[in-house]
Order: C-alpha cells, then sequence, then structure tokens
C-alpha cells in the first residue's frame, strides 16, 4: 500500500507541471476552470449576501426585483447565461459606447466568470430569508418553554 502511495506520489511530482501549465507559460484547461470556479464562488458570496438581506426587506422595490432575478437565473442553464451575456450583452449601445463595458465584455474569460457568478449568488437569497425567520424561533422556542425570560436567555 505504502508503496504504490510512493509511485503515484512520484508520478504525480514528475508529471504536475502539464496539469497546469501547456507550454510552461499557457495556463491548462484545468488551471483555469479551478481559477474560474474560485473566482465565481467568491464574487457569488459577496453579491449573495446583500441580495439576501434585501430579499427579507419590507420595501417591495427591493425584495421584488431580487425575487424576480433569483427567479430567472436559477431557471435558466450556465451555457444558456454565458450566451446570453458574452452575445447579447456587447449587442446592447450603451456597453457598445462605454470603453470600460465594451473592453470588459469583449472578453470571453470576464463573461465566462459573470455567468458562472450568476448562477452561483441567486440561490441564497432564496434559502437565506427562510433560515432567518425560522431558526431563531427554533432556538427560542425551547428555552421560552423550559421558562427563561428576558436577558439570560442570550446565554448559550
Amino acid at each position: 500500500m505504502i508503496e504504490s502511495l510512493n509511485n503515484f506520489l512520484t508520478i504525480l511530482n514528475d508529471y504536475w507541471k502539464p496539469l497546469l501549465f501547456w507550454d510552461g507559460t499557457a495556463f491548462s484547461g484545468l488551471a483555469v476552470t479551478l481559477w474560474v470556479l474560485v473566482l465565481s464562488l467568491a464574487l457569488g458570496l459577496v453579491l449573495a449576501i446583500p441580495m439576501s438581506v434585501g430579499r427579507v426587506s419590507k420595501n417591495r422595490w427591493i425584495a421584488w426585483p431580487i425575487w424576480f432575478f433569483s427567479y430567472v437565473f436559477r431557471g435558466t442553464p450556465l451555457y444558456v447565461q454565458i450566451l446570453l451575456i458574452y452575445s447579447g450583452v456587447i449587442g446592447l449601445q450603451v456597453v457598445r459606447d462605454t470603453p470600460l463595458l465594451h473592453t470588459f465584455f469583449m472578453s470571453g474569460y470576464n463573461c465566462l466568470v459573470l455567468a458562472s457568478c450568476s448562477t452561483r449568488w441567486p440561490t441564497p437569497p432564496r434559502f437565506l430569508p427562510v433560515t432567518s425567520k425560522t431558526v431563531p424561533m427554533a432556538n427560542w422556542m425551547p428555552r421560552a418553554l423550559s421558562g427563561c425570560r428576558g436577558i439570560k436567555c442570550i446565554r448559550v
């Protein structure tokens, strides 16, 4: 068992570079895929937290667009989103007239990260509002039934 593990580690040590680089300078598909995954998860988390807070807002002008966005983007496949973002957004006159937006959307890599991120961050606004409304009640109910009242209930 240990000999086969040593053989595996030797092979991995000898051949790890082609997994990350094609010719020593260009990244391989594995490295780019992992980088897109990390970026989309990080950006998705950063965007999901304000969206979740906005989703439970009592203001309908904040909550309803977030609900609609998460309803639409959760139901479309990633490939369709990539096509819409890469092909559709660049066709807008506003994007073509703004140099920064034009440069951003002309890059397929940026569109891929944005589309991948847009499939990640509509999910938390759908389940975090439910969690934030149900979990505190589930935590307080046993304490209230046991006779705990006021500030002493806050202790863990």
